[in-house]
């Protein structure tokens, strides 16, 4: 009786809505599926547009900084192949389309500076064989791919035939080894960065916010030093501290009979993940900018990357100390003095390597591994 009777009251008060005045166009249920098609081309061609600019840019820098990325490489020819088998039959033709794939596998994406690009291949080429092994029309599946291409080989060549405005041609690329790190791509409107020990992950935000190779070149680095220098897997270590400590005064609360629920150790967690997060930060602008002379961008303009952030974000200018990144202001001025650095270096055919601290780390303090001096995936 009481559900009716709310039923009832809403339908009153709903009664007295405003409604709209116009006769607007309706679309009918296959009008919408045809058109969810064509957007999902759209979407899928803008996201290969995006990713092969994040590529031309970022791919020399792994190949470049390959002596600092020690054991963490791997052989790469550096072309992305795809086939309409290797997606779920309802997204074949999506994907065919998008890519303009048939029956083969087709090169889709050949960042510059790769063995690929080196090689001659072009995006769009059709591989017809990999050395010597054919690759039929219609079974262009992963397991045929492997079969042919095989796992790259530092320094083995690989020969393909492949077809090229309706002419059958040859082109052999030799894998070089490159950081192994992933690039990848991520279709959301923040602008931001990540790096998560494995890949290196950018927004649509930030590629619509950097408006040079330099700017792009400059985050990558970034995000490359945090994973050279090991810093996801040091705030991982500094949260497991944090809540060992926060578990004792669970425990401790326990004890008299107070059921915390475990809020200790998530603060603890979370204070000791933030622990020293501004000095990582800091870091890897520092170790990023070797990075990025490493790779042969010009170190010269790449602090103004903070001033058209605290232009574009104000915020950023006077950020609180106790807050995970430090301020615009901090970081500029930093990376001025590491430009000079590296100058310096330069000037007197010094190795472009960062220095060492001398001092050793505080009790109960992890740091990160410093560099010695000594494939892409995307979705």
């Amino acid at each position: 009786m009481k559900t009716a009777s709310i039923l009832v009251l809403s339908a009153f008060l709903l009664a007295g809505c405003a409604t709209p005045t116009t006769r607007y166009n309706q679309s009918d249920a296959k009008e919408v599926t045809e058109e969810q098609k064509k957007q999902q081309v759209i979407a899928i061609r803008t996201y290969q547009k995006h990713l092969a600019r994040l590529m031309d840019v970022g791919y020399p820098i792994l190949v470049k900084n390959r002596p600092l990325c020690e054991d963490q490489v791997r052989p790469s020819l550096g072309m992305n192949v795809k086939s309409k088998e290797l997606y779920k039959e309802e997204f074949q033709a999506v994907y065919g389309e998008a890519y303009g794939l048939a029956d083969r596998f087709r090169i889709t994406l050949v960042p510059r500076g790769s063995s690929a690009h080196e090689a001659g291949l072009r995006v769009g080429d059709e591989i017809l064989a990999a050395n010597g092994k054919p690759l039929d029309a219609g079974d262009a599946t992963a397991e045929k791919w492997a079969a042919a291409a095989g796992e790259y080989t530092m320094g083995t060549p690989v020969t393909f035939r492949l077809l090229r405005d309706g002419k059958e041609i040859e082109a052999t690329a030799t894998p070089k080894e490159i950081c192994g790190y992933g690039i990848d791509l991520v279709a959301a409107d923040a602008v931001n960065a990540m790096a998560d020990g494995k890949n290196i992950i950018l927004t649509y935000g930030m590629l619509r916010f950097v408006e040079t190779d330099l700017e792009l070149a400059t985050v990558l680095s970034h995000e490359l030093a945090h994973n050279i220098m090991a810093h996801r897997e040091a705030a991982l270590q500094n949260a497991k501290v944090g809540g060992a400590v926060g578990l004792v005064f669970d425990i401790a609360a326990a004890a008299f009979g107070v059921n915390t629920q475990g809020a200790f150790t998530r603060a603890g967690m979370n204070a000791g993940s933030r622990h020293k997060s501004q000095e990582f930060e800091m870091e890897a602008d520092y170790v990023g900018l070797y990075l990025l002379a490493q790779a042969g961008y010009p170190v010269d303009g790449a602090p103004d990357f903070w001033r058209r952030m605290a232009a574009g974000h104000p915020e950023s200018i006077e950020e609180s100390l106790h807050g995970s990144h430090p301020s615009s202001a901090q970081r500029y001025t930093a990376l001025e003095k590491t430009v000079a650095e590296i100058n310096d270096k330069r000037a007197q055919g010094k190795p472009l390597q960062p220095e060492q601290r001398d001092i050793k780390p505080e009790p109960g303090e992890t740091s990160a591994p410093a560099p010695s001096v000594n494939e892409i995936t995307s979705r």
